[in-house]
Formats: C-alpha cells, structure tokens, sequence
C-alpha cells in the first residue's frame, strides 16, 4: 500500500496505549488501593488523561503521515 512501516509502528503503538485504562488495568488496581480510592472516583478522569490523548496523539500521527510530514 505505500505506507512507511516505521511510520505505521508508530501510529499502532501510539493508539494502543490508549487500551491501557481498561477497568481491570494493573495500574487502576494498584492506584485504587494505594490510594483508597474507588473505581467510580478514578474511572472518568484517566479515561480522559489516558484514553483520550492517546488518541488524539494518533489523529495526529495519522495526519502527518497523509500529508507525508511523518
């Protein structure tokens, strides 16, 4: 298809790293207990610190790549 592996590598690694706030994450259980917080207290905000940049991190990617800046 023409697409740069590196380029694409970068772009997968990128917008997986937004499958990392799934509820039963390692590091949500461990921050729960440390903390003494609950899933519901925690849940929404690193949904957005997490899953939400990783994404727009890969828009970005992605972009560039189309209009070869990447």
């Amino acid at each position: 298809m023409g697409l740069d592996p590196e380029t694409v590598h970068r772009a997968i690694a990128i917008g997986s790293g937004a499958l990392s706030i799934v509820p039963y994450s390692g590091f949500l259980i461990i921050f729960n207990n440390l903390t003494g917080l609950t899933m519901k207290d925690t849940f929404k905000n690193g949904f957005i610190s997490i899953s939400v940049t990783h994404w727009i991190a890969m828009t970005v990617i992605v972009i560039m790549a189309l209009l070869g800046l990447a």
